[in-house]
């Protein structure tokens, strides 16, 4: 809980500040209705109104502090965007949550005081209650959005059934009536702020997927989200309509007490001080279904293929997830989409090299790296231009990387790979442009054709060793990777 707080921000304590007030002030309205003292319906509506717009406006104010943010980090990230988004409708989700239990909880204390003191004269009358019974068993229906609503359903019924058990006379008739109408509304705008709770809820926990769930899971996740909420707007919106009709009849045997110019009068200037929480809610919530989603699986394609990069087509062992891309070109290598090292001739230039070592690679990955790191590499590339760059990686100390390639439709997989210098390894596979040699601890080195002989490769305990020719085209180097991540552990890529 004081997690929630913490992201909803100090705003929430105003909402709540309200909420404690309104909870005061429902008892003195209570005491006066036992006092058969008449509280003309704006009233009531004042701290459920100041509820929901102070949500409304506080996450207003937080969409906008959120952007505010951004700019001043100068990051344009659409996770974050969503992130920021989804805490900043907090407030909103918390203000319809007390407003939906603060109306829920108040309605069976309002029934009971509307009959406690009925006045001379006044007669029971259980028969107008009968309508009661459609939302009471109607309230089952929400059972599709969630227990809550069956609670609010079945509270609102009692109610509901409760204000309409007695009449007086008079006067005494025509507050009664007025208190009739006035819990009908309590008992279906309480499920209604229920219902709007449960839709902020619902695109709260969208947004927060997109932005911190793991991309292999992340789209099952919002799927579940996206096809649970219209079952949630179903229950509630079905049980607040169904206490709706319940208080409409138990109205229609006093129609004449309703149409009296206070009660009506109160009704509409009620309708109309809805204004203003709407004014407030309606622009809050519009945002959380109006976002664009994230394709970063599109958006590195897209880059690849502005960079003109062309990956190696072969059958990938895992899928791809987004991570630090180091993309390796014909021309130039990258990092993260800098361009950090130029090609001269095919080959690294000597003065971006100490020993081996690409060095500016190692710089650059120094500054933006995170887990997993993705290598890039142009089919037409070769080991003279990738090893450099494998090597300042290891240089990094980073022994884990997967090299990406595509399928026949375009869609990324990748081809794990170590990267750390070899041990005791029993396997190596020797690779060069135009044959493979296996050898296998003191055993007689075994040519192979890795597209018929590759059950052999299995028989090796991982990991292989690859050792890459300097000839090995990036073409050849991939498709010998697949082959072996085929049928056993990650290779151990062999750079000195």
């Amino acid at each position: 809980m004081e997690a929630l707080l913490v992201r909803a921000g100090p705003s929430v304590y105003v909402i709540l500040g309200l909420t404690g007030a309104w909870a005061l002030i429902s008892v003195l309205w209570t005491a006066l209705a036992i006092a058969r003292v008449r509280v003309p319906a704006p009233f009531w509506w004042v701290f459920p109104g100041l509820v929901l717009t102070a949500g409304g406006v506080a996450t207003l104010l937080g969409y906008d502090e959120a952007r505010k943010a951004l700019e001043l980090l100068q990051s344009s990230s659409p996770l974050a965007q969503l992130a920021g988004r989804a805490d900043a409708a907090l407030p909103l989700w918390i203000a319809c949550w007390t407003t939906a239990v603060g109306l829920v909880i108040t309605t069976p204390f309002m029934a009971a005081a509307n009959i406690a003191r009925a006045g001379d004269f006044a007669k029971w009358k259980p028969i107008h209650a009968v309508t009661a019974v459609i939302p009471l068993f109607g309230s089952l229906l929400g059972l599709l959005s969630s227990f809550e609503t069956v609670a609010f359903g079945l509270v609102g019924a009692f109610a509901i059934a409760l204000a309409a058990m007695r009449l007086g006379t008079g006067d005494d008739r025509r507050r009664m009536v007025a208190g009739r109408a006035f819990v009908g509304a309590m008992a279906t705008l309480g499920t209604l702020a229920l219902a709007l709770a449960h839709g902020i809820g619902n695109r709260i926990t969208v947004l927060d997927t997109w932005a911190h769930a793991g991309f292999e899971s992340r789209g099952d996740l919002v799927a579940a989200a996206e096809a649970s909420l219209p079952w949630l707007a179903a229950g509630d919106l079905s049980v607040a309509a169904l206490l709706a009709v319940g208080s409409l009849g138990t109205l229609a045997p006093v129609a004449r007490a309703v149409l009296d110019g206070r009660t009506s009068g109160g009704l509409l200037f009620s309708a109309f001080l809805a204004v203003v929480p709407t004014a407030a809610v309606a622009p809050a919530v519009l945002p959380l279904f109006q976002f664009e989603v994230v394709d970063e699986q599109g958006e590195r394609q897209a880059a690849l293929r502005s960079a003109g990069i062309e990956l190696v087509e072969a059958a990938a062992s895992d899928p791809w997830t987004p991570g630090t891309p180091v993309t390796v070109g014909v021309y130039w290598a990258h990092v993260a989409d800098e361009r950090v090292l130029p090609f001269k001739d095919g080959k690294v230039d000597e003065g971006d090299l100490d020993g081996d070592v690409a060095i500016p690679v190692a710089s650059a990955i120094r500054g933006v790296r995170f887990d997993p790191v993705r290598i890039e590499i142009d089919r037409r590339a070769d080991m003279v231009r990738l090893r450099p760059v494998l090597m300042a990686l290891q240089h990094e100390g980073i022994d884990d990387v997967c090299f990406v390639v595509r399928s026949k439709t375009g869609a990324f997989g990748c081809l794990p790979a170590q990267v750390r210098e070899p041990t005791t390894e029993p396997g190596h596979l020797l690779l060069r442009s135009v044959d493979t040699t296996l050898i296998h601890g003191e055993q007689e080195p075994l040519a192979l054709d890795l597209r018929t002989d590759e059950a052999r490769l299995g028989e090796v305990p991982g990991p292989l060793v690859v050792h890459p020719d300097h000839s090995v085209s990036a073409q050849r180097l991939l498709e010998a990777l697949a082959h072996v991540n085929r049928v056993g552990d990650p290779p151990l890529l062999a750079l000195e």
